[in-house]
């Protein structure tokens, strides 16, 4: 996340770069050649497998960043990472470097000093891997791509969204929402659900001045349905993003798509969180439409203080997400090491995250 200067200056030289979802923001989404974290696209696996070396900065390469290690990186791999034991340890790589991440993409922009390896035709490809990426799931997420949209237009720049382990969080929070700087887009580390109330409190604490909103499941939100309280009580500016789907809509999914669409224990009682909101002391809204979601995500951003927006999912139509790739078979990268040389400088694809 301390990097980002050193990073815009090796993606001007020609060079693009994805990032985890944890890392976005770290090249703004807006620079030509971010890639932002669209790893999983199958336009972006292709761009990454043809190129001639990739960097991978600060990353364990998890199976969440690379689709239960089947994405192809090319022979030519190095690793960065603080950490000694990253070594090697979900793919094989070609050459590891102990080191902390700034400092050793400070000394990469200096030996570059002088050089440009932008190239009109690798910037065409990069463009094109983006537009893709952007295009698949904008249609595969149907209304959920304009409510996607209609957030970061009500949300001002330097707002902050914080996101549960949930399944808008997983698509669209974490991959099609624009972001222009790091730590303005934050979830767990783990992969628990049920924490994004409790850290979105957190970081309106921490950041006073911003507008905060958590985009939280039903089901997540039900593990600390008391945090709503904590959240009146501490006056925190933030916007409580209620997706409702009465159930655990992710195990749906995976029970749709991997087992035959028998469907167990994924149906949960819930509340009416507009009443609920209303109760605790909080400015309350619901949301049956996208034309609905529109208006009140506007009221609710301009509001001071805390506030409830509860998105009626069942109402607005299904959100297709059936979770991460089965675990079928793995990579753990090139069985086969050979000499190999540059087609062309640009040809480089540097991957950054900065946590495990």
């Amino acid at each position: 996340m301390h990097a980002t200067e050193e990073l815009r200056e090796l993606a001007d030289l020609g060079i693009p770069i994805v990032s985890s979802t944890h890392a976005r923001g770290v090249l703004p989404d807006s620079h030509p050649r971010s890639l932002g974290a669209f790893h999983n696209s199958a336009a972006v696996e292709t761009l990454l497998a043809s190129a001639d070396l990739a960097l991978v900065v600060g990353s364990r390469l998890r199976s969440n960043e690379t689709k239960t290690y089947s994405i192809q990186f090319p022979e030519e791999l190095i690793q960065v990472d603080a950490a000694p034991a990253a070594q090697q340890r979900n793919y094989a790589v070609r050459h590891f470097i102990c080191a902390e991440a700034r400092e050793t993409l400070a000394a990469l922009v200096q030996d570059l000093a002088g050089h440009s390896f932008t190239s009109a035709a690798y910037d065409e490809e990069i463009r094109q891997a983006r537009t893709d990426a952007v295009a698949q799931l904008t249609e595969q997420l149907g209304p959920y791509a304009e409510i996607c949209f209609a957030l970061r237009e009500a949300l001002p720049k330097d707002g902050i969204l914080v996101r549960d382990i949930t399944m808008s969080g997983s698509t669209w929070g974490s991959r099609l929402f624009p972001v222009e700087a790091p730590l303005r887009n934050i979830h767990s580390l783990a992969g628990a659900i049920g924490l994004g109330l409790a850290h979105a409190i957190g970081s309106a604490k921490a950041n006073p001045d911003k507008k905060v909103v958590a985009l939280v499941g039903d089901g997540g939100l039900m593990l600390g349905i008391g945090e709503i309280a904590t959240m009146v009580q501490e006056q925190s500016n933030l916007v409580l993003l209620v997706m409702n789907d009465g159930g655990y809509g992710v195990m749906r999914g995976i029970q749709n798509k991997y087992f035959d669409d028998r469907q167990y224990f994924n149906q949960l009682h819930t509340p009416s969180y507009k009443d609920l909101g209303t109760s605790m002391g909080c400015q309350s809204y619901l949301a049956t439409s996208v034309a609905e979601f529109k208006d009140v995500i506007q009221q609710a951003i301009a509001y001071i203080g805390p506030s409830v927006v509860e998105v009626d999912m069942n109402s607005i139509g299904p959100l297709n997400f059936a979770g991460p790739r089965r675990r079928s078979c793995i990579n753990k990268g090139p069985a086969r090491h050979r000499k190999t040389s540059l087609r062309t400088a640009a040809n480089i694809l540097l991957w950054t995250i900065t946590m495990a």
